[in-house]
């Protein structure tokens, strides 16, 4: 389990998409508004059919009310 935290200054939109190597989007960890403040949010190293995914290096896309704010590197051993 990966653990993916970030602080919002206000509600927001947010998106958080995985991305393997090839940039191929393997699931989505949330598309929702959040209030404000502190989060957590898991990935548990599946993809969105929920078979397990292989140890390699995926990233996390971060968008906020639709507009990419950041992309994180992600490595996943078994």
């Amino acid at each position: 389990i990966t653990n993916i935290a970030f602080n919002l200054a206000t509600a927001s939109e947010i998106e958080i998409n995985i991305y393997n190597i090839k940039g191929q989007k393997v699931t989505t960890i949330i598309n929702d508004k959040l209030r404000a403040g502190n989060h957590v949010l898991q990935w548990n190293g599946k993809d969105k059919n929920g078979k397990a995914c292989a140890s390699n290096i995926y990233f996390a896309q971060v968008k906020l009310n639709g507009k990419q704010s950041v992309i994180k590197k992600i490595t996943l051993l078994k």
